[in-house]
């Protein structure tokens, strides 16, 4: 079962509280009742407030992952009991209650140790009961954030005409901010027919970039059904993550454009470079960004460029979350590498669900996903 933050649910965790200080603070008032002469009432209950104060500072420290109160919560446990004793007693409190009263003293604390005990049990279980649901309802909101991410971003093996396209994105979390997306567009009067493929990696993850991948999403395709020039379509984007975000939010992006009998056309925004395997001698290219991601400025002006392409050449469109994974000592694959396992995969399988196995099974093998991670592998035909 995982509790509510604290930030989700304060007075949960107030009850939590409370419940513990109630559980633990009886007892070391029951000890101080427990002598043939037992202690005073003040003694009793300052007892009592020392065991429930305890309690409640070794609880804060676990529950909340505060494992720096610690230094503070262990050192107090040892010396509050010690100097409220030595306080008590230079007070004079900590004499014992006339033998004709202990009976009924006792007797009352015990009823008091039992109320505080039943007191503290039912607040502990409506804390349980407050617990599991906000994580039903956690549980619920995540899930649906899974199933809206997959049917965004679902995996995609296409061919055409123009090109076979095989590609996934994998969410570090429920959700991700990774947006693949292959849009072939059948030709128009005065137009060829066309294959996008786009990628794009907005800053962050989880259900916060989730949402603005969605907009991006939304956003391309809108501009695309109303635009042919691939530079438009990303300043579109551009404009629209950079009025409707937060500043410090942004998104890298690459794309690519397929067209009969013409050159690849190229817009990359910020993002890591497009790899390109030629079929004729096997050389490796890589294409790199032009432009600043999409949504800091928004004025920026998105080239772009044209790469002949022939058909068996290999494009790997990729996000950072490929390149940026870490071995147990913190180094990273960097691109240099991740291009030798694309090189390696490429030459030693021949389809692309093979080669695209081989690349993230090799990247896994090095360090374990952290961030969301994405790759897209397109062979002109």
């Amino acid at each position: 079962m995982s509790a509510p933050t604290p930030a989700s649910a304060p007075l949960g965790y107030h009850r939590l509280f409370l419940a513990v200080f109630l559980l633990f603070a009886p007892l070391p008032g029951l000890l101080m009742v427990a002598p043939q002469r037992p202690h005073g009432p003040a003694y009793v209950l300052l007892n009592a407030l020392i065991g429930g104060l305890i309690s409640v500072g070794w609880c804060a420290a676990f529950v909340l992952d505060r494992r720096r109160w610690l230094w503070f919560v262990a050192p107090a446990s040892a010396l509050m009991p010690t100097v409220g004793t030595f306080l008590m007693h230079r007070a004079g409190l900590g004499q014992g209650v006339p033998d004709a009263s202990a009976t009924a003293w006792r007797t009352t604390a015990v009823f008091l140790a039992i109320f505080c005990v039943v007191a503290g049990y039912v607040l502990l279980v409506g804390f349980i009961r407050h617990s599991e649901r906000a994580a039903e309802r956690a549980r619920a909101e995540l899930d649906l954030a899974a199933d809206l991410h997959r049917s965004l971003v679902p995996p995609v093996h296409l061919r055409t005409p123009l090109a076979e396209v095989f590609g996934r994105s994998d969410a570090s979390s429920e959700m991700g901010g990774d947006l693949i997306d292959v849009l072939p567009r059948d030709a128009v009067p005065g137009e060829s027919p066309t294959l996008d493929v786009l990628l794009g990696d907005v800053s962050g993850h989880g259900v916060g970039a989730g949402v603005v991948m969605a907009m991006l999403k939304a956003s391309l395709r809108t501009s695309l059904l109303q635009r042919s020039d691939l530079s438009a379509v990303v300043a579109d984007a551009n404009r629209v993550l950079a009025d409707c975000t937060a500043p410090n939010m942004f998104a890298t992006f690459a794309a690519l454009r397929l067209a009969p009998g013409q050159p690849a056309r190229m817009a990359i925004a910020g993002h890591l470079p497009i790899l390109h395997r030629r079929a004729a001698d096997g050389s490796w290219h890589r294409h790199p960004a032009e432009s600043l991601p999409l949504g800091i400025e928004p004025d920026e002006v998105f080239a772009s460029v044209e790469v002949p392409v022939a058909p068996g050449d290999l494009l790997v469109l990729y996000t950072d979350g490929l390149t940026e994974v870490q071995d147990p000592s913190g180094r990273e694959l960097s691109l240099d590498a991740f291009a030798r396992v694309v090189d390696e995969a490429a030459t030693t399988v021949a389809t692309l669900p093979e080669i695209h196995t081989r690349i993230v099974g090799a990247v896994r093998a090095f360090g374990r996903q952290l961030d969301d991670q994405s790759l897209v592998l397109v062979r002109v035909c």
